[in-house]
């Protein structure tokens, strides 16, 4: 059996536009979240691995700052884990149906470069402006691949075991996963692929990070008809082996081949993602008062407005804790949702050799219900950090209020929203469109060159200011630069 030797020298990564990151006021009674950019990164890996661009996934998701702890922080990491699941698919190495001897070692590293506008809305009950972000980040990646095929029984196996590396310069992240990999081309089994991994995430601020993956998924090949299905499943844990997330999937594809040697493929996959949500519960203390509209209300102990602060210091009453009252405000970002995709693609030759593809694609995204409550600040007023920010329950007309107390000179100074507190709720979908074109071409002493141009446009129904981010268009441009020896 000969020995292949697979040395792809330059693959195009990931490059995105990265601005410095948007830190919202912090107050001592309200919390707020400051983490748009990261959000959006977490929102473009997922919309990269959705249309299957899992390099493009991993670099966004490594352009984002890893919280200490939190939900956030469970959801990046779960996702990075998710996309090394499916970086390792090992449909690629389906041997068997090619007719070949499955290379022995192999070994590749790249670089690419993407640019994407997205829209972020804010993840804080208290009234933060949405924003449009480009962000730029470099990485890199190399894995290295040893396979050998063997027999159990009358059954044959490819085993493989894959090792890869991570970096994002920008970010100040190293990924490390390490995994075994098995198909059966052949026999009783054919169609079948596993894949197990564990990987490491290491960040230059928030420590390290390990997880689990498994990857199952079965080929149905029907070769009359140029068909093949598949179904498929994944799973991932974290270092204690608690559940995180799962994918499953179906996918169906038909191929038609012309006697001048052009082909077009159709695809359909439908996915179902479970996934714990974004969610956030913030307890917001209430004052008390009788008009918001006033310069000076009159302010109460309680929300039957029978009792009156005593005019000479209502401020100091107000700090004290005891007096006011509490209530719940609640972001909840469900990241479960079923996709739909189909797409199409047509290859065709060109002169000297050139091989040219094009391909369209279209998804939809569904969402169980967001729910978010806002409560718009004062107009056109600047809070420190020293403010003291809460709700006010209004007896004139029985609505919350943002309230904000001031800090200055002769101690603080009260301002009053003009906007009651909005609570929303509404199911989210999203849909996507996009076009692509790659020119390939291979070259004596086994080089190969392809370079692939991405365009797409997307669509959300959530508004500018619900907890979710959607990402107007996106453009990537990608090369590679192989090189193979046999001997």
């Amino acid at each position: 059996m000969p020995l292949k030797l697979s040395f792809p020298l330059i693959l195009l990564t990931i490059l995105a536009f990265q601005s410095q990151d948007k830190a919202y006021a912090e107050a001592p009674v309200v919390r707020y979240i400051s983490r748009a950019e990261d959000s959006l990164h977490f929102l473009l890996g997922q919309q990269a691995f959705d249309r299957q661009e899992y390099d493009s996934a991993l670099g966004h998701n490594l352009a984002a700052n890893v919280p200490a702890s939190g939900p956030f922080r469970e959801a990046l990491l779960a996702q990075r884990s998710r996309i090394f699941a499916r970086v390792w698919v090992p449909s690629d190495r389906s041997f068997g149906e090619r007719g070949a001897d499955p290379p022995m070692f192999s070994w590749e590293a790249g670089t690419s470069h993407f640019r994407a506008l997205s829209r972020s809305g804010p993840m804080s009950p208290f009234d933060a402006s949405a924003y449009q972000l480009d962000s730029r980040v470099w990485t890199y990646h190399a894995s290295a691949l040893l396979s050998r095929p063997m027999i159990l029984g009358s059954q044959p196996f490819n085993l493989a075991a894959r090792a890869t590396v991570d970096m994002s310069r920008q970010a100040g992240q190293k990924t490390y996963q390490a995994g075994l990999e098995a198909d059966a081309p052949e026999g009783i089994l054919r169609g079948l692929a596993l894949s197990f991994s564990t990987g490491l995430d290491k960040s230059t601020e928030y420590g390290s990070y390990r997880s689990y993956d498994l990857w199952a998924a079965r080929d149905w090949f029907f070769g009359d008809a140029d068909v093949t299905f598949q179904l498929g499943l994944t799973r991932q844990w974290d270092s204690r082996w608690d559940w995180r997330q799962d994918n499953a999937w179906a996918s169906l594809s038909r191929g038609f081949s012309f006697s001048n040697g052009n082909r077009l493929s159709l695809y359909l996959i439908g996915s179902l993602d479970r996934m714990s949500p974004l969610s956030e519960q913030f307890a917001a203390p209430v004052i008390y008062v009788d008009d918001v509209t006033l310069s000076r209300p009159n302010h109460y102990r309680g929300p039957n407005f029978t009792e009156s602060v005593p005019e000479n210091n209502p401020i100091a009453y107000l700090l004290n804790s005891p007096n006011t009252g509490e209530l719940q405000l609640t972001q909840n970002a469900p990241q479960s949702h079923f996709s739909l995709r189909p797409s199409l693609r047509y290859g065709f030759a060109l002169s000297q050799g050139w091989q040219a593809e094009a391909g369209a694609r279209y998804a939809v995204d569904l969402y169980p219900n967001y729910a978010w409550d806002r409560v718009p600040l004062p107009d056109s007023l600047s809070i420190g950090a020293e403010d003291l920010v809460g709700i006010a329950l209004n007896r004139a007309d029985g609505r919350h209020y943002a309230v904000v107390l001031a800090d200055n000179e002769e101690g603080f100074e009260e301002h009053y929203g003009t906007k009651p507190l909005e609570r929303h709720r509404m199911r989210r979908w999203e849909q996507r469109g996009g076009i692509d074109f790659s020119l390939s071409r291979t070259f004596p002493g086994g080089y190969a060159f392809i370079a692939e141009t991405t365009t797409d446009f997307g669509w959300s129904n959530l508004p500018a200011m619900a907890p979710g981010n959607s990402q107007p268009w996106h453009w990537g441009l990608n090369f590679n630069v192989s090189h193979s020896l046999v001997w």
